[in-house]
């Protein structure tokens, strides 16, 4: 394995990437408006988002994607080496983003008017709700109140698992019922998950060792399985998230919002990262557009 990544960084590597920085992952500081709580995977970090589907990465950035990759994988590490708040579709201070957004909602001229608090982690899944609850709960010590708002992205890891829809709808009900009774009076936006079984359909080869299918056969295998087998297994997914909200939602004060967009629209090349399966800049964008549409 080690010798195809030399082979790799040998012949596949020429456009200069962003460089490496390790972000601060749970502001909640500063913007006197509403503030932001965002309950997600490695999407709503912008994981590989300053990169493209297509454009070979240079070769310092190329490494340590590889070596984090092939060194036991540590999610943390992969987190604060890769995730781009500035493109992420939730915590991003550009005006595009979720918070741009709000703060239009609520009178404010721009996104930094709207804090936020960051619970989302690298390889997120619903079985790390409650750990992401621990960390929100921390932020809002240090600010005095829980969030008005709350985005919730979840499901893409746990349908890269080994998991039924069955488990994944009753999971997902008791990680709303956390999340509701953390915030009892929050509008809490729920996304369904974006359309990864579409995938398949973008490929790339970079190098003779290195394609598309590289990465993706190691972050989410069901993708490789039989042909339609992942948009079958998705569509259960998405709907075990419609009907656990409708199970949830009666039983809470807070506002909870299904966000059917998220879903419903087919990834195009442009969408991708350069590991072919995390989202680019364009597609964070659309991700905003449709969780903002849920605030009207």
């Amino acid at each position: 394995m080690k010798l195809w990544l030399c082979l790799f960084l040998l012949i596949g590597c020429r456009i200069t990437a962003p460089q490496l920085e390790q972000q601060d992952f749970n502001d909640g500081s500063g913007g006197e408006g509403p503030s932001l709580a965002v309950i997600g995977d490695s999407i709503s970090t912008g994981v590989l988002s300053d990169t493209r589907f297509g454009r070979s990465l240079s070769p310092a950035y190329t490494t340590e994607f590889f070596r984090l990759l092939l060194q036991g994988f540590n999610p943390k590490a992969f987190q604060e080496r890769f995730s781009n708040l500035t493109h992420s579709f939730a915590a991003t201070d550009e005006d595009w983003g979720l918070r741009g957004l709000i703060a239009k909602k609520h009178g404010f001229a721009h996104a930094t008017s709207i804090p936020v608090h960051i619970g989302a982690k690298f390889g997120g899944r619903l079985i790390n709700v409650r750990g992401m609850l621990k960390q929100l709960q921390d932020s809002y010590r240090r600010e005095g109140k829980v969030a008005e708002y709350v985005s919730v992205l979840l499901g893409a890891n746990d349908f890269c698992e080994n998991q039924s829809p069955a488990a994944f709808e009753q999971t997902y009900v008791e990680a709303l019922k956390a999340i509701l009774t953390l915030h009892p009076r929050s509008t809490v936006l729920v996304g369904l998950i974006p359309d990864v079984a579409s995938l398949v359909q973008h490929q790339h080869r970079y190098s003779p060792f290195f394609s598309c299918n590289t990465t993706r056969r190691f972050f989410c295998p069901p993708l490789l399985g039989e042909e339609n087998a992942g948009a079958a297994r998705l569509q259960a997914f998405n709907v075990a998230i419609e009907q656990a909200c409708q199970v949830v939602s009666p039983h809470f004060q807070s506002t909870l919002r299904l966000v059917k967009g998220t879903g419903q629209f087919a990834l195009e090349e442009s969408d991708l990262a350069f590991d072919c399966f995390h989202p680019s800049k364009q597609m964070q964008q659309k991700l905003a557009e449709k969780m903002g549409a849920a605030l009207l």
